[in-house]
């Protein structure tokens, strides 16, 4: 039982260690050492403590620290990321006077030493990152702990059984004071694991709260003028590669035909330049020559634009889903009226996938071949993307509801902290 809090003990001086690593160094990784031996951010009052783990769990949780800051005004809001891009995504959408930060390890001294100092007054978990030590300091410290738009995948589940033990697995889940499960499934496992006050709240990333990003799309609009073409959105390795081919496969038709990529992560642009290269495309980046101009490829390496990017493009493969990565968050394109593509592997946002798939407002694709000929077919016919994103559209504004049944869970805690929660 107690074997991981001996083992994070010896390993996150390995972690620190790895982060200050060139490459890491790079990706920003290091800028938050102290903050991940838990040196949070002072305040004069306890905050509630928001945390999403990294740029699509912050998407998600966008609408709900806007509604923290709009109904509880009293309360400061502390906001916290796992990764870099997390954090800086936290800084583009967070309520004015609102912190953020790194997680601390979970070490448990550090992450002891966190709670101690900020003494929150809620913390909100959005999408499941469960660190044992930290919960377990929470509920130290009599915090309450909500996780509001809960997801756990069955291999979660069995790996947490198998290494974490009956008895922690039921120090840690127990004392939740509510999760929020997205389906019927993930509410199941967390009762599984010794949660007790679970109920089906549905995903919030139905209700995401989307950027008002006009003056950026008309400048993507005004670089992109007179050039047909098609976007692949958070993209992996090894899926890369895929694109390439099925690009190369449009242009033997369409010789014009442009492919903006962005990658999930824009540190590996020069990897991506490497790649282009052997296939004889010409590349511009975003981060240095602005537009694509006479490019067979465009690289947006660029954080912050994916929004306004996708507003301009009739047709978008979202990443992720070539390899077993999982998938990315379907519905930021559904919202801006793009024709969605996707690979086999959707897993992370399996409901939505399902959905959207049901209602004819997505393309499945399993390779190069298919994914060319699927994008082929939406050249040939626009009007049949026009109709794709009317039923994807459908589909979103369907889905929506989760953000209030956080809110009144929130409320719930806020105004009585002692009790249990029961909410319909």
């Amino acid at each position: 039982m107690r074997l991981y809090p001996i083992l994070s003990r010896g390993l996150m001086p390995l972690a620190l260690f790895w982060m200050r690593r060139p490459k890491q160094r790079a990706a920003g990784w290091a800028e938050s050492l102290a903050q991940r031996r838990g040196h949070l951010p002072e305040f004069n009052q306890a905050p509630i403590w928001v945390h999403a783990a990294s740029v699509g769990e912050v998407n998600s949780a966008a609408a709900l620290v806007g509604a923290l800051a709009r109904d509880w005004p009293a309360f400061p809001l502390l906001l916290t990321a796992f990764t870099p891009t997390g954090m800086e995504r936290w800084k583009a959408v967070a309520p004015p006077g609102a912190r953020v930060a790194a997680l601390p390890l979970d070490h448990p001294e550090w992450v002891q030493r966190a709670v101690q100092e900020v003494r929150p007054r809620a913390v909100l978990i959005v999408e499941t990152e469960i660190w044992p030590n930290w919960l377990l300091a929470l509920h130290r410290q009599g915090c309450p702990v909500l996780c509001l738009s809960a997801r756990m995948r069955a291999s979660t589940q069995r790996a947490w059984t198998r290494w974490l033990g009956a008895r922690l697995l039921w120090e840690i889940f127990s004392p939740l004071r509510w999760v929020g499960a997205q389906t019927a499934a993930d509410a199941a496992r967390f009762r599984a694991l010794g949660a007790e006050q679970v109920a089906v709240q549905g995903s919030l990333k139905w209700d995401l709260q989307w950027p008002e990003v006009d003056s950026l799309r008309q400048d993507f609009e005004h670089l992109l003028s007179g050039r047909s073409f098609w976007l692949g959105m958070s993209t992996h390795p090894g899926e890369e590669e895929l694109l390439l081919q099925a690009h190369q496969d449009l242009r033997q038709r369409w010789p014009d035909h442009l492919l903006v990529l962005a990658p999930r992560h824009p540190r590996r642009a020069e990897e991506l330049l490497q790649l282009c290269a052997p296939a004889g495309l010409s590349v511009k980046q975003r981060s240095r020559a602005g537009g694509p101009e006479a490019a067979d490829v465009w690289l947006v390496d660029t954080l912050g634009e994916a929004f306004a990017l996708m507003q301009c493009a009739p047709q978008v493969f979202m990443g992720g889903s070539l390899v077993p990565v999982g998938g990315h968050n379907l519905l930021e394109p559904v919202a801006a009226d793009c024709a969605v593509l996707v690979g086999p592997h959707t897993q992370n946002a399996a409901d939505v996938a399902e959905a959207l798939e049901e209602a004819s407002g997505l393309r499945r694709v399993s390779d190069a071949a298919s994914l060319a000929q699927a994008l082929a077919e939406g050249l040939e016919n626009p009007a049949g993307l026009l109709t794709r994103c009317a039923q994807a559209r459908t589909v979103l504004e369907a889905g929506r509801g989760a953000l209030p049944r956080a809110l009144q869970a929130v409320s719930a805690v806020l105004d009585a902290p002692q009790g249990p929660l029961s909410l319909d």
